[in-house]
């Protein structure tokens, strides 16, 4: 039975003469009753109750069943291993009871179990709180609890804010988490103070990072700044020169321009800088940079378009005697003069040709440009003495002759004067524009080795520079003019 239940004793005796009757029991239990008035039991009540009749002629016993009566379960605790945990960590309940023969634990989330020592299990956020130990057997339940708190990690947001800055400004940064610490991964691109001021120090680019701290750990939230910088004047790199339908590479230290021709019927240039040369001509190639930090920046390149170098004609003398020496003239620029084989000596620069042996040989004034090459070619006799008597070739002198025009520039109207070879009698007089069109053609007599010549151009002409060619059988000159109506 129960603590704290009534017990009945009832006894039986047949005697015919007067009977005593007298119970004891645990505790110090007694009654001379027969059936005597219930008892409360506690704790100390079980065990063997004993009956015993006495007459004259004696006594008798009588004893009972064992009572075994159940108590209250004592002793009962309930504990965690550790009562103050991170969220996530590990909690493991401990409990204890003396007479209980049942287990049932209670707690926050939900959670339950039915040992007197269950599984450790992992926590969760809605882990803190109160768990509950109930103990009991068929008679009683006795309960005990335990408070666990449980801190949480610390808590992370991501990082808000404008993460482009110039170099040189500053850019504001927040985290919604209080009590962080700013920190920057790299000083020497960007700097960050205590409430997320960003500075930009150089270009480039640096992690800014913020930490919360607690009892459990660090919470770490971190974004990419990048710093640009302010524009700078950096020199357009490549060619100045381009082969019309080639195409070239510029380049500029500073990234994020744009590029752009004056001229694009010349050259026109794409957003990587490749310049195609379309046409003959100049242009200018720009890169601007615009980044947003400071004003614009341009740098220009002049580049002109050409095309293959044109060595034109060469003109001179297509007879010399040996060891005269004569001028060849070639009216484009910049060319180095050659001869074919050893009759004659030639000048690289200038065109000077001394005849050595007789025979042909052949002049060429090779012109070279970035786009290629162009040679012209001129073919002349060298004689020997004897036979330019025989053909009547007058010797010359290397620059014996000296003519000019006056006045030069012109509007169409000029002298052509100086000196000449005395041994030729004629001359012509040819006027080329610069496309090798011959505006103006005329011959007239050599006086003693004297030239003195009016020329007169019809109005249809175009204001430019011409060349003025004097042709004799010994001589040529070239002399450059400007005319402009």
């Amino acid at each position: 039975m129960c603590s704290g239940a009534p017990l009945t004793l009832t006894g039986a005796a047949a005697s015919p003469i007067t009977t005593t009757y007298f119970w004891t029991g645990p505790d110090g239990y007694s009654s001379s009753v027969l059936n005597p008035v219930s008892l409360i039991t506690s704790s100390l009540s079980a065990g063997v109750y004993t009956l015993t009749t006495t007459n004259v002629c004696g006594s008798t016993s009588a004893n009972t069943g064992s009572v075994n009566v159940i108590s209250t379960p004592t002793s009962v605790s309930a504990s965690a291993v550790t009562s103050s945990l991170c969220t996530g960590a590990t909690l493991s309940l401990i409990g204890a009871a003396t007479g209980a023969t049942s287990y049932f634990w209670s707690g926050p989330g939900g959670y339950s179990a039915g040992l007197l020592n269950p599984a450790s299990f992992v926590t969760t956020a809605g882990s803190s709180g109160v768990y509950t130990l109930t103990v009991g057997n068929s008679c009683f339940t006795v309960t005990a609890t335990t408070s666990v708190i449980l801190t949480p990690l610390p808590a992370m947001a991501a990082i808000t804010g404008t993460t482009t800055v110039c170099a040189g400004s500053n850019t504001t940064l927040s985290d919604v988490v209080p009590g962080g610490v700013w920190s920057s991964g790299d000083l020497a691109i960007a700097t960050v103070s205590g409430v997320g001021a960003v500075f930009g120090v150089a270009a480039g680019s640096a992690i800014i990072s913020y930490a919360t701290t607690n009892s459990c750990g660090t919470a770490l939230a971190t974004t990419t700044v990048t710093v640009v910088p302010i524009p700078t004047f950096i020199p357009i790199a490549g060619s100045s020169l381009i082969c019309q339908s080639s195409t070239a590479l510029y380049t500029n230290g500073i990234p994020g321009g744009t590029w752009s021709s004056s001229n694009p019927a010349i050259a026109t240039i794409d957003v990587t800088g490749v310049v195609t040369g379309t046409n003959v001509g100049n242009a200018v190639i720009s890169y601007t940079v615009n980044n947003g930090c400071g004003a614009p920046t341009t740098d220009t390149l002049a580049i002109s378009i050409i095309t293959l170098p044109d060595a034109g004609n060469i003109f001179g003398p297509v007879r010399l005697c040996m060891s005269d020496t004569i001028r060849l003239y070639n009216y484009t620029t910049g060319g180095t003069w050659y001869l074919a084989n050893n009759h004659a000596s030639i000048t690289s620069i200038g065109g000077l040709v001394t005849g050595i042996t007789s025979g042909v040989d052949t002049a060429y004034y090779v012109l070279n440009n970035t786009c290629g090459t162009d040679t012209a070619r001129f073919a002349f006799y060298i004689y020997t003495p004897a036979q330019c008597a025989a053909l009547g070739v007058a010797p010359i002198a290397a620059d014996g002759i000296s003519c000019g025009i006056y006045p030069n520039p012109n509007t169409g109207s000029f002298t052509l004067s100086g000196s000449w070879i005395p041994g030729d009698n004629e001359a012509i007089v040819e006027i080329l524009d610069l496309l090798g069109q011959v505006v103006y053609k005329k011959s007239f007599i050599l006086s003693n080795g004297k030239i003195d010549e009016q020329v007169q151009l019809d109005h249809n002409f175009t204001s430019g520079l011409y060349l003025v060619h004097i042709n004799s059988v010994n001589a040529h000159q070239v002399i450059r003019c400007t005319i402009s109506q």
